[in-house]
């Protein structure tokens, strides 16, 4: 490089953030890759994977919203082996990307959910079966049942019987 003039330096290299990155090699050039142990072959399995791997700020949205909304119909048919539960599902493409019927989906499914987590709450607490230990009033651990009965029989402690067991005479403080 010490050789090449000034002038032309710059057509060597050129910095990039990462964003740009992965708009420029990841989109256009890149044609194979590995996610999660499956290799994705082919500029739209590379493509389609960016957002399980990298933060949203970086990633090209506007040519991702375009690919989701005219392969994803095509991929629920085809079912490539990266369209996996875990990238359709709500932990894999973020909402903001996903075409509308599958946002209209993902929604629905939600909702469902929970409506089941209310429903199986509610009836615990009518029913009063398996009632989380964070709303039972009874003694349920030692140490609360313990502290109980050492604020209602204060003698007990006196007396030396305290936890169910009889101090030995030797051991028993003078009445």
């Amino acid at each position: 490089m010490f050789y090449v003039p000034a002038k032309m330096r710059a057509t060597f290299y050129k910095y990039k953030t990462w964003g740009m990155h992965l708009d420029t090699y990841y989109w256009d050039d890149k044609l194979f890759d590995r996610y999660d142990g499956i290799e994705l072959r082919g500029h739209e399995a590379v493509r389609a994977n960016l957002p399980m791997w990298n933060s949203e700020i970086y990633l090209p949205r506007k040519k991702l919203k375009t690919l989701y909304k005219a392969r994803w119909v095509a991929w629920e048919h085809a079912l490539p082996d990266w369209f996996t539960v875990k990238f359709q599902g709500d932990h894999g493409i973020p909402d903001a990307l996903v075409p509308g019927i599958v946002l209209k989906a993902r929604t629905k499914q939600r909702e469902i959910a929970r409506a089941k987590r209310r429903k199986s709450l509610a009836n615990r607490l009518l029913t009063g079966s398996r009632r989380p230990s964070w709303m039972t009033n009874d003694k349920s651990s030692r140490r609360s049942s313990r502290r109980n009965e050492r604020q209602e029989g204060g003698d007990q402690q006196k007396s030396g019987t305290e936890f169910g067991a009889p101090l030995p005479a030797a051991a028993r403080p003078p009445s």
